[in-house]
Formats: structure tokens, C-alpha cells, sequence
């Protein structure tokens, strides 16, 4: 026996430059195999079977050797890379390899013993598929230096082994069998060493594979609350449209939002918003383990510090309408957060809501989906926000109300302005008109000044948007003016305008630019949005004062402070809106005008109704005091040219000393006018 060995140590020697460069064309091929994998991120996804790339490198080697003239050194090391095949490559791996292998002996070494040599590496694959199911993974993402190093034994002893097992089977004698198991003792330590050094490139390979899935699985999650994020949202998205199952069923989203979370962030510190969505969790975690919520299976995903996104499952947007689910689960939300997270002195948590579903499959349905349900929290007038069909024309029509707002500022183009007429309540002469913005989109159809003034907000245009409007009353005024007519024009203002540096003296210049005298404008305060405290805001409205611009004080007693604006602003007039002007008829109304009448009146202002819209609303208004007003009663907004046509008929029917019957004549061409108008 140790004759045998000792003879196959001088001949493994012989042939050591032989082994060594099928053990580095094996190593390259393995190289070749881990770079392809990694292109599919690992072995779970790539058809190529490693058993077949092993097969394929020592068929060619075997080929080269015999090339070269020699018998068959390869023999030596076919059962390491059996065994690495079956470890690698599953039982289709090791069976590949096997057949391959014999094929290159059969058509490069002449006649050999099939049987013997088959039954041979079937069993040390067999030994390798084995050492697989025991590391209990296709990859070696799992793999560890110890399970290398059981690996490594067991293939030395399946190698030593199998020679007495085929020798007992009575296919190969006990001699023959001593001497290849003396071979393989010889050619262990190549056959070890080259094992180890594929099994160490897999471990690393698998290793980096091992931080790479690390690090996705860290890019799904949100690292200050642990929920999913939105790539994990888009991923679950994308699976539940991706399957063929889910084709005719509907999943509803739900984007929840604080509004409000700048100021409870600057009352309770950023830790607290960390854990919000964790107590907003856990609740809808309970819900969900009970009757509300269960069929839904709701999962959660945070996508920032202020959304959080829902997905109810098998559930369509319809039918949780139905339900009324969404209100439901807003006033438990609520309802929990006074109750169990009960913020003392701060503001109270604001939620607002969007909902849009995901139908059907395909990729596309997931970002429409997602741009849905930001359209319906966008959009949502109140606290929940449907996604509706109309949705997607509105976006539109914000987009070219975007760029007429920018094209306005940026051209100093001037924007279509109308004027409604405000008359003396006694008479029905005009004293006045308010500018009103009146404008329509590329279809004719109106647009909505909220709609303007909402867009110019959000665009943080407000400022430069009623700088324009100024700029296209003070030029129609120099018309009127040019005309010899005398109509005092209001322009709407908020305090974006009054607090802008500067702006005082750019409208007093602009105005002496013009010609037009100051006490030909008035600048009526919206009262929707509060009025700060600040230096440059006393400074606009002292210099307004002092230069002969009228102030007015909109929406008297509906917004923020009124008294206390009109006790510290020089206001000349203060209007009530149709709020207060349609019930008249209740008596605790017509109490609230008259102080109102009587505030203005202490503060040397007088009042003006709006939204005045019956005669008996008119002659109510003016046994209460009030002296002027305006709205459709006297005329709706209009051009220009039809304000002065209306002027100049009222100037000539008023101011005339003809004959009651021409006077007559011309009150019935001024009522026509006023009808043509309303």
C-alpha cells in the first residue's frame, strides 16, 4: 500500500505542471461563472447550471492533455471537481459533469471502464449534493469557513472511499482499487488546495453578494421609524400589478398627511414626529386585527416625515366609499391620538387624505396609480380627497394657469380685468368700482379667481400677481381720466403685497407716473390671511396713508382681528360680505351690522355691503345706515366699456335739467343697461 502511494507521489510529480493548469482553467472558469452570476444577482436567477460550466472547463482540459501527448493526468482530479459539482450544482450539476467527463475519457482515452469510473463520481457527486442540502443553499452566500472545512473532509473521505465501494461491487479489483485510492492520496493536496480556493472565491462572492442584499433590504426601510419606504411601496406596488391573479382586482391607496407638522415640530421637537407614525402604526395595526380593517390587510409605508402611505387590499375606492371606511378610520385616528398621545398646549396633529386605487396589471398602473393619489390629496378640498377622472384636466389647466401667472409678471403683460359697480345705495348712481380678475381658459371656459389667486399662493407669486393687477387698473383709470369721467377703482390686495419692501413708494411713483391722482385708488385688505406685526408692514401702510391712497378693510368681522386692524390702520372704508348680507332678515344679523356701522363709524370709515343681490335687501341695508354697496342687484362685474357706458347714461340722466319726460326716458335706458349687465 505505501509502495502504491509512494509510486503515485512520483507520478502525480511527473505530471504537477499538468494538475496545475487544469486546476487554474478550473478557478478561471469558476471566475467566469461568479462574474455572470453577479450580473443576475446570484445563482437563484441564472439558467447556467455550475455543474455544466465545471463539466464544460475539464472536458477541454482533458482535450488539452491529450493533445499534448500524455494518457490521462486529468483522472486525478475528476472526483474534487465531481464532488464541487454536485456541492454547486445540485444533482443536475453532478450528473452533467459525470456524463461530460465521461465522454472526454471515452473519446481521449481509448477504451476505459465506464461502469467502474460512472458508479465512481456518481457517488462523490452524489457525496457533494449531499454537503449541498446540509449548507442549505443553492449560492454560497451561506457558506462559512467551517462548512468549507466539513466540505473539504468530506470530499477527501468520499474519495478514499468510493474506490472500496466500487471494489466491493465486484467491478474493479482490490488492487486496482489501493492503487487509486493511493493516487488520490497523492493527489490530495492539489485536489484539496484547488477546492479550497474555489470554495474561498464563492464564500467571497458570497459575502459581497450577502452586503449588497444588506444593503437593499436597508434601502426599504425608513431609518427613523422601521416601516417600508417608498422604493419598498413602488416594489409592492409593482408585485401586486405584476400578478397574472390580480388582473380583475382592486387594491385602494390612501396617502395620509400632516399639514401642519413645520409647527408641531417647532412645539414638540423632531423626536416626537419620529415616533407619530409609529403610534398612527400601531393603531391601525389593532384595527387591523379585529373586525375593522382585517379583510383589508392593511400595510404601511412612510415616505417621509410628513406622509405616510396605506394599502388596503382587495378593496376598490368604490366600495370603501360605500362603507364609508376612510371617514371611519379618520375619526378613530383622531379620536385615538386626543385619547392616548393628548398634546398639551400645542397644536393638534392635521390629517389630510388622499385616495386613488390601483387596478388592474401592468407596469404603467403603478405610476399612474401613485400620480393619482398625490392628485387627490392635492386637490382634496376637504379633509378626504378622492382621486376623480377630472383630476388630470385640472392638472393641466394648473399648468397653463402657471405659465399665464408667469407670463403676466415676467412680460409685464396686463391680465383681464372687469368691475363691478359700486353704487349709492339712495340713488343707484355709481361712486365706485371694484377691479375683478375675470379670465378664461384656452377652451373659453371661465376660471375661477380662487383658482388664480389659489395657484398664485402656491407659486409664491402673490406679491408680483397683484402688483399686475395694480398696474391694470392705474392704466384704465388714466383712461377714464383722459375721458373726463371720475370713478374711484378698488383693487384687491393681501398682505404679500404689504409686506414687500418697498411697495409704498413703487405705487406712489407709479401712480404720479400715470397722472392719476392717489384718492383715485382704493386698496381693499382681504381680511383671509392674518396681517403681521412687522416694521415694513407699518412703514407701506403709513406712507399709503399719508400719500391720499384709500384703504379698505374687505370681509369686516369675517377674518383675523378686524377691530384691531381698523383701531391701528388709518382704514377709510370697511366692507361687509354676503355672508352677513343674506340673512338680513334675522334680527340678531341686522343688530351685528349695525355694530359693525357703528365700529366704522367711530373710526371716521364707512361701511359697504357686498353681495347685494334683492331690492328688499337694498332698502333693509339702507334703514340701517348704510349708504353704499354693491353686487348683482346693481350690476355684475363688467369691461371697461361697459362701466362707462353705464356712467356716462347715469351722469346724463342725474345731472340733466330737461323735462321730467326725458328724465323719465333716460331712467328706463338706465334700467335696460343695468339688466343688460346683471
Amino acid at each position: 500500500m505505501w509502495a502504491d502511494i509512494e509510486e503515485g507521489i512520483l507520478y502525480i510529480l511527473s505530471n504537477a505542471h499538468f494538475l496545475i493548469m487544469q486546476g487554474g482553467a478550473i478557478i478561471g472558469a469558476v471566475c467566469a461563472l461568479m462574474m455572470v452570476n453577479q450580473e443576475h444577482r446570484g445563482f437563484r436567477r441564472h439558467r447556467v447550471n455550475p455543474g455544466v460550466v465545471l463539466g464544460i472547463a475539464a472536458f477541454f482540459m482533458a482535450y488539452l492533455v491529450w493533445a499534448s501527448g500524455n494518457d490521462n493526468p486529468s483522472l486525478h482530479l475528476r472526483t474534487g471537481l465531481a464532488f464541487l459539482a454536485g456541492v454547486l450544482g445540485g444533482a443536475l450539476g453532478g450528473a452533467t459533469y459525470t456524463g461530460l467527463m465521461l465522454l472526454a475519457m471515452r473519446m481521449f482515452s481509448g477504451d476505459v471502464a465506464v461502469l467502474p469510473i460512472t458508479l465512481d463520481m456518481a457517488i462523490v457527486a452524489a457525496t457533494g449534493v449531499g454537503v449541498r442540502h446540509w449548507l442549505r443553499s443553492r449560492s454560497t452566500r451561506q457558506l462559512r469557513w467551517s462548512g468549507i472545512v466539513v466540505a473539504l473532509s468530506v470530499q477527501l473521505l468520499a474519495g478514499l472511499l468510493t474506490p472500496l465501494i466500487v471494489s466491493l461491487s465486484g467491478l474493479i479489483d482490490s488492487r486496482t482499487a489501493h492503487g487509486v485510492i493511493a493516487l488520490r492520496i497523492a493527489a490530495a493536496p492539489i485536489t484539496l488546495l484547488l477546492l479550497l480556493g474555489i470554495f474561498g472565491l464563492m464564500k467571497w462572492e458570497g459575502d459581497r453578494r450577502e452586503q449588497r442584499l444588506r444593503k437593499y433590504r436597508m434601502s426599504l426601510i425608513d431609518p427613523f421609524t422601521g416601516f417600508p419606504n417608498r422604493v419598498a411601496l413602488r416594489k409592492h406596488l409593482k408585485k401586486l400589478a405584476r400578478n397574472p391573479d390580480d388582473s380583475h382586482r382592486s387594491h385602494t391607496l390612501v396617502l395620509i398627511e400632516v399639514s401642519n407638522l413645520g409647527d408641531l415640530i417647532v412645539v414638540h421637537g423632531q423626536p416626537w414626529a419620529d415616533a407619530f407614525w409609529r403610534w398612527i402604526e400601531s393603531l391601525i395595526r389593532r384595527e387591523s386585527s379585529g373586525a375593522f380593517l382585517r379583510i383589508q390587510r392593511p400595510r404601511l409605508f412612510v415616505l417621509s416625515d410628513a406622509f405616510l402611505a396605506v394599502v388596503l387590499h382587495d378593496i376598490s375606492v368604490a366600495e370603501a366609499q360605500r362603507t364609508n371606511l376612510l371617514p371611519l378610520l379618520s375619526a378613530k385616528l383622531d379620536r385615538w391620538l386626543r385619547a392616548e398621545h393628548a398634546i398639551e398646549g400645542g397644536p393638534f396633529p392635521r390629517l389630510q387624505y388622499g385616495v386613488a386605487e390601483l387596478q388592474g396589471s401592468g407596469r404603467g398602473q403603478v405610476d399612474e396609480a401613485l400620480r393619482n393619489l398625490n392628485l387627490a390629496l392635492r386637490s382634496a378640498e376637504e379633509k378626504i380627497g378622492y382621486f376623480m377622472p377630472s383630476l388630470p384636466d385640472r392638472v393641466v389647466r394648473d399648468s397653463w394657469l402657471r405659465q399665464r401667472l408667469a407670463w403676466w409678471i415676467r412680460e409685464q403683460e396686463l391680465p383681464p380685468i372687469q368691475y363691478q359697480p359700486k353704487v349709492d345705495l339712495g340713488t343707484g348712481r355709481i361712486v365706485g368700482a371694484e377691479a375683478l380678475l375675470r379670465m378664461h381658459d384656452e377652451g373659453g371656459e371661465p376660471i375661477r379667481p380662487g383658482q388664480v389667486l389659489r395657484m398664485a399662493v402656491q407659486q409664491q407669486l402673490m406679491a408680483e400677481f397683484e402688483w399686475c393687477t395694480l398696474r391694470a387698473a392705474v392704466q384704465d383709470l388714466l383712461h377714464l381720466q383722459a375721458l373726463g369721467r371720475i370713478v374711484p377703482f378698488s383693487v384687491n390686495i393681501s398682505a404679500a403685497s404689504l409686506e414687500t419692501g418697498g411697495f409704498a413708494p413703487r405705487l406712489v411713483r407709479l401712480l404720479e407716473t400715470a397722472g392719476v391722482a392717489p384718492d383715485r385708488l382704493v386698496l381693499e385688505l382681504t381680511e383671509q390671511q392674518a396681517l403681521p406685526d412687522r416694521k415694513e408692514v407699518r412703514v407701506n401702510m403709513q406712507l399709503l396713508y399719508r400719500s391720499g391712497i384709500r384703504l379698505s378693510l374687505d370681509d369686516f368681522g369675517t377674518g383675523y382681528s378686524a377691530l384691531a386692524l381698523l383701531a391701528q390702520y388709518p382704514f377709510s372704508e370697511v366692507k361687509i360680505n354676503r355672508s352677513m348680507v343674506a340673512r338680513l332678515a334675522q334680527p340678531r344679523m341686522r343688530v351685528a351690522i349695525s355694530l359693525a356701522l357703528e365700529s366704522a363709524q367711530r373710526y371716521r370709515a364707512e361701511l359697504v355691503a357686498e353681495g347685494i343681490e334683492t331690492r328688499q335687501e337694498a332698502e333693509t341695508l339702507v334703514n340701517l345706515g348704510v349708504r353704499h354697496g354693491q353686487g348683482f342687484l346693481y350690476g355684475r362685474a363688467m369691461p371697461l366699456s361697459a362701466l362707462m357706458h353705464l356712467k356716462v347714461a347715469q351722469d346724463e340722466a342725474f345731472n340733466t335739467s330737461r323735462s321730467a319726460e326725458h328724465d323719465g326716458a333716460k331712467a328706463t335706458e338706465i334700467e335696460r343697461l343695468l339688466e343688460l349687465v346683471r
